[in-house]
């Protein structure tokens, strides 16, 4: 009976926590501000990829035509030691579109994060103060840099966008199952940054002042996590700065990925996005993802 009472009151708690967890989410996002920055500032774009040569020409496309001044953009492209024809394809480019770079690396060095090697070497090489990253899988709506750039006020050193599951691309009920979970991961993270306790972004739809990245001393103490180069970087500037977050809700603002083809690919997914999980620097969140668990 004591047994009995104890799991009762237990998932009754949890409950309770998980609840007012969910509102606190739900009612942030009714305090998200619309943008009200009119200067088009300069903007570095950085695209990470390896053996990408299946999408990196659709991410391309909808980059170089921006509804944004081409001398106010510049497009890094990271290959990330690609053993495909990715680096070719963006060379591809260089004669109709000179603000596209290129950065070649070799293999990683084991204990590192390729992808935050990759985002680092494109940082380091980015000419302008705004830098917005995308992975090579997705596609952005043509006025994302302006209405992102929206956000970016004196006092605001990241914006986060919605990524969401390209719906064409959904062909059964297990990929549509799993973009319905994936819109409400992005959609609680997107609400705990309206409540101001921001929490998770994702880096495939993030913008940010060099600046605020050096600030919160960029990866610097999370260099060998394999994930976390958006969570981790939003709790950072969070903590560490007195640069604001911001959201970008906007339709214009939403960028698209491929949904996971299969279970397995969903699961190395949430394996790579749980291993930045334990060391979050918020502790409340910790306890909190303990208990959804």
């Amino acid at each position: 009976m004591f047994v009995l009472t104890f799991v009762i009151f237990l998932l009754t708690f949890l409950t309770f926590v998980y609840a007012y967890k969910i509102s606190f989410f739900f009612f942030g996002l009714f305090r998200i501000k619309e943008g009200k920055n009119p200067h088009l500032h300069p903007a570095t774009i950085l695209i990470p990829a390896r053996n990408e040569e299946q999408n990196i020409r659709n991410c391309l496309d909808c980059l170089v035509n921006q509804n944004y001044p081409e001398n106010k953009l510049q497009i890094i492209v990271i290959d990330d030691n690609s053993t495909d024809r990715t680096a070719e394809i963006v060379r591809s480019y260089f004669q109709k579109y000179p603000f596209i770079h290129l950065i070649n690396l070799d293999q990683c060095p084991p204990g590192i994060s390729p992808k935050k090697r990759a985002l680092q070497a494109g940082i380091e090489a980015a000419e302008h103060e705004i830098i917005f990253t995308i992975d090579a899988d997705c596609q952005a709506p043509l006025n994302w840099v302006k209405t992102m750039m929206q956000h970016f006020t004196d006092k605001v050193g990241l914006v986060a966008g919605y990524v969401f599951f390209n719906r064409q691309h959904e062909k059964n009920l297990f990929q549509k199952i799993v973009s319905l979970e994936f819109i409400g991961l992005t959609t609680a993270g997107i609400g705990s940054i309206g409540a101001g306790d921001p929490i998770i972004a994702n880096g495939a739809n993030l913008a940010f002042r060099k600046r605020a990245f050096y600030d919160a001393q960029g990866y610097q103490n999370e260099s060998h996590i394999i994930s976390g180069d958006d969570d981790l970087l939003v709790q950072n500037i969070d903590t560490k700065t007195n640069w604001q977050i911001r959201a970008a809700i906007n339709l214009d603002a939403i960028v698209q990925t491929e949904p996971p083809a299969t279970f397995i690919d969903f699961m190395n997914q949430r394996v790579r996005w749980a291993s930045k999980g334990l060391i979050y620097k918020k502790l409340s969140l910790v306890f909190f993802l303990i208990m959804v668990y």
